[in-house]
């Protein structure tokens, strides 16, 4: 995400040097058009948009409370630099998708300060915020399928080993269980010649064997 916002920075850092915002313009129109972006704009101190990929944002000002200006502003003193955690934000929007919002302060450099467009930079630290939202659809969409097909594979998980245990149970409990039932009622019905069947070396198995020598 960082790297994003950095990448941007350094598209339009010449174009500021020498002020042609034709060319920041054309820029940010071609980073607005590739897919996954929703908008990508640039503050300045005083919270007026300067550049936006929205052509009805321009010229608009944002309050210094905004969300966006809050993560330097939030201080009696404006942050001079963001820690990686207070550089993105995840927030939703209008139409409810969520959005990672970037934050990446733009510096004053010596170079801007030689073009006399700026003060020095121990005057003015910032010069401006460039703001990138970029939208979670396809992520938000991704994570839903993972869920789905996790849990598909969890029940078909379940759903084996309850098979594969209702089986053993009936061939190692149930069957023999009702062959021992079979042989108490053929002694109460008088057949004292009956015998089970059953071969096993187990708990049941004895008690098969102990059945038929009685």
């Amino acid at each position: 995400g960082l790297s994003t916002t950095d990448l941007i920075k350094k598209s339009t850092h010449y174009s500021m040097l020498i002020n042609r915002k034709e060319d920041i313009h054309q820029i940010f129109s071609n980073f607005g058009r590739i897919p996954g972006f929703d908008v990508i704009r640039i503050y300045d101190k005083q919270g007026n948009i300067i550049f936006s990929t929205l052509p009805r944002e321009k010229g608009t000002r944002v309050p210094i409370t905004s969300e966006a200006c809050q993560v330097c502003h939030r201080y009696p003193e404006p942050l001079k630099a963001l820690a990686t955690k207070e550089s993105h934000r995840i927030i939703t929007a209008p139409d409810g998708h969520r959005i990672l919002a970037l934050i990446n302060p733009i510096e004053n450099e010596e170079t801007c300060y030689g073009k006399g467009c700026h003060p020095r930079p121990e005057q003015k630290h910032i010069l401006g915020v460039l703001d990138v939202q970029m939208s979670l659809k396809r992520v938000d969409a991704d994570i839903s399928h993972s869920r789905r097909q996790t849990m598909l594979a969890s029940l078909v998980v379940v759903f084996s080993v309850l098979l594969v245990t209702g089986i053993l149970i009936y061939t190692l409990i149930r069957v023999p269980v009702r062959k021992l039932t079979a042989g108490t009622r053929a002694i109460a019905q008088g057949d004292l010649d009956y015998t089970i069947p059953l071969k096993r070396k187990d708990e049941i198995g004895e008690l098969s064997d102990s059945f038929n020598r009685m």
